[in-house]
């Protein structure tokens, strides 16, 4: 039985309604370390607002380095987040950590 290994990635959950870092790199490179780094579990927070919000805040996301994300909603940027991490071989734990941002 392997147990988990868990790294967090934080943003969906602040007003950034994005993963941090995704200002400077791209979030299939934050996955790809998590991996290398030897966690097999990335915990999502996000907050219920991220579910109807209509996009991040404004800067959050560098779409040059994420261009599959460009005019996607929060939820919308978290499947491809989730997504990516299945295709990688890395559980996911969703944790709706608050109401509001």
């Amino acid at each position: 039985m392997t147990g988990l290994s868990i790294k967090n990635r934080y943003g969906f959950e602040s007003s950034r309604f994005a993963v941090s870092g995704l200002k400077v790199r791209s979030y299939k490179s934050l996955i790809d370390q998590v991996l290398l780094l030897g966690f097999n579990t990335i915990r999502l927070p996000f907050s219920s607002q991220m579910l109807v919000t209509k996009l991040p805040l404004t800067g959050s996301i560098n779409y040059d380095l994420n261009p599959d994300l460009r005019g996607l909603s929060p939820l919308q940027c978290m499947d491809q987040v989730v997504k990516y991490c299945g295709a990688v071989g890395l559980r996911v734990i969703l944790d709706r950590h608050s109401s509001l941002a």
